[in-house]
């Protein structure tokens, strides 16, 4: 990783580098020596050891990649530093599997929090104030158009003739603290998956200044809303309580499902 760091700065023009480490997903093997320094801090957990030190190794690689950015050339002197010129987005693809995921619910392959919130987590020194957080919803839907937008570039092909389904969060990342509002963020699985998962739909939207979540389950012809501010293990179903809600949300969801699109040619 530091060598094609070093190569994409020595090439003086601005680039894009796209990383992913194998952890953590199945099988977990954790390295050696990381496993070894998971076992000394992990008392009485020592079952999760082999996981501790899978987790580790993303924080080893990590570490590098921030390494390689502060110095690109390795030779201990930071005045090469391309750091402050960097976005570093990190994030994961989907929930966890390995362990719980409380107070959220459910697990990878499913459509409830624990299946799909994962971290992001933007660095980019004198740009991005430190230690700040926001509760902008985001998508992996919406990496193109901010990375785009960063870059100075305009959609490709016009947005007219290839509409995208993600929205820009630059100005997020630039003011963390600023209200910035993302349209509906929503779901369909239209399969199985063993256990986990059936034909569904989600949509999940601020109304009246509070965050909410309506699902749709297909076979079963059901609906289920839940607050997200108060109530992100999903546990307390308000289809009953709040059906203005429901409505509001299950008109968005037909509305995206009827949702044409131009021809790219």
């Amino acid at each position: 990783m530091e060598e094609t760091v070093a190569k994409l700065h020595a090439g003086g023009k601005p680039f894009y580098l796209q990383f992913y480490t194998y952890a953590v997903h199945g099988p977990v093997r954790a390295r050696a020596d990381l496993k070894a320094a998971a076992a000394k801090r992990a008392g009485d957990a020592k079952k999760m050891t082999e996981y501790a030190g899978f987790i580790a190794s993303v924080d080893a690689n990590m570490g590098r990649l921030l390494t390689a950015l502060d110095d690109p050339n390795g030779d201990g002197d930071t005045a090469d530093s391309i750091a402050a010129n960097t976005l570093v987005l990190f994030t994961s693809d989907n929930g966890g599997t390995h362990t719980h995921n409380e107070p959220l619910r459910g697990v990878k392959g499913m459509l409830t929090e624990g299946g799909i919130r994962v971290p992001l987590i933007a660095r980019w020194p004198g740009v991005i104030p430190a230690n700040t957080v926001t509760d902008r919803k985001t998508h992996v839907v919406d990496y193109y158009p901010t990375c785009l937008e960063l870059a100075g570039r305009k959609w490709s092909p016009p947005e007219k003739d290839h509409p995208l389904d993600g929205e820009s969060f630059a100005a997020t990342l630039r003011k963390p603290d600023a209200a910035a509002e993302r349209g509906p963020v929503f779901y369909l699985f239209p399969g199985y998956m063993d256990k986990r998962a059936q034909p569904s739909l989600v949509a999940i939207d601020d109304v009246q200044g509070q965050r909410y979540k309506l699902h749709y389950y297909y076979e079963a012809d059901a609906w289920e809303l839940y607050h997200l501010n108060d109530d992100q293990g999903e546990a307390k179903n308000l289809i009953k309580t709040r059906p203005e809600i429901a409505a509001t949300l299950s008109r968005k969801l037909h509305a995206w499902l009827g949702q044409s699109h131009p021809t790219w040619k």
